[in-house]
């Protein structure tokens, strides 16, 4: 028989054949990057802007961080068109009032063209235990006229808190 005091000095190399499954619940020494939760939103309609000044989509997704050290990765994806040739928009992500990135999308040719499809990744540090409402905008640029969600292209926006 083999005991315990034995085992603790056993080379890995000495393990072989089938192991049993292993649960990550008592992992230790991992103390940041952890996954904490996700939360994800979308949306089904249309939001048109001629304006250059930043409006809502319709796209939008709460979360509370469990610390304020932690992070909130936040990706979205989205569609649109313009209404024309060297036309374009802007999209931005906003963490309540707080514009925290934006990314530019632009018309490829006159009509009929497919839309553009935008993504956008960033990291925030909302430092912040309290409800958060992440938002992605929309507002056109050079007297364009910007459609987003454009026929059945479906957005999204996903939320993870990461810990810090």
């Amino acid at each position: 028989a083999v005991d315990n005091s034995h085992m603790a000095a056993m080379a890995a190399s000495k393990l072989t054949g089938a192991l049993p499954a292993i649960s990550g619940a008592s992992l230790t020494g991992i103390t940041t990057g952890k996954v904490l939760q996700v939360v994800q939103g979308t949306y089904g309609s249309s939001a048109v802007s001629t304006s250059t000044t930043y409006a809502t989509t319709g796209l939008t997704a709460d979360i509370t961080p469990s610390s304020t050290s932690n992070k909130i990765l936040i990706s979205s994806c989205t569609t649109a068109e313009t209404n024309g040739n060297a036309q374009s928009g802007d999209f931005a992500i906003f963490r309540d009032s707080t514009e925290l990135m934006n990314t530019r999308i632009y018309q490829a040719a006159t009509g009929g063209s497919p839309a553009n499809t935008n993504a956008m990744v960033y990291l925030d540090s909302p430092s912040s235990t309290s409800s958060i409402t992440y938002t992605i905008k929309l507002k056109a640029t050079s007297g364009s006229t910007v459609v987003a969600q454009r026929g059945t292209s479906e957005g999204s926006i996903v939320l993870q808190e990461i810990v810090g």
